[in-house]
């Protein structure tokens, strides 16, 4: 990610494009974002705290509030997950971004020395109905958990 350094600066009677304001959006954006990774800090704010319900089988993560390594802030109601499914990292095709996107998609937290993908799982709640063509969902169990 490039960190935008300056923002447009508009003059009176300016006619205002499309892309003046979308730099300007993406600049006070980037800026919430680097507020809060860079000067409150990334992690779990309160809340998110998981747990797992043997009768149920389930997990339930309990509302709160997070910040991400890139600043997103997350805010989360209480979540009853009882579905998992694998999951694998999307990867932009080369020819929607440049190789330089393609390689920081690339979160090195899911990667081994190897650069292949640790096994990663997605939760869904007892609701949740996968999309056609979609990879199916399974109970979650202890020895999943295990």
């Amino acid at each position: 990610m490039s960190i935008q350094t300056s923002y447009p600066i508009f003059e009176s009677g300016q006619v205002l494009t499309s892309s003046h304001l979308n730099d300007l959006v993406e600049y006070l954006e980037q800026q919430d974002r680097l507020t809060r990774n860079k000067l409150i800090g990334i992690g779990i704010v309160c809340g998110l705290e998981p747990s797992y319900e043997p009768p149920q089988n389930r997990i339930r993560i309990t509302r709160g509030c997070a910040v991400t390594s890139e600043g997103y802030l997350i805010c989360l109601e209480e979540s009853l997950l009882n579905k998992v499914r694998k999951y694998t990292l999307p990867q932009p095709e080369l020819e929607e971004a440049d190789e330089d996107l393609a390689e920081d998609s690339k979160y090195p937290f899911f990667f081994d020395a190897n650069g292949v993908q640790i096994d990663l799982w997605e939760l869904f709640p007892d609701d949740f109905v996968p999309n056609p063509g979609e990879p199916p969902v399974q109970p979650i169990n202890a020895s999943f958990l295990a």
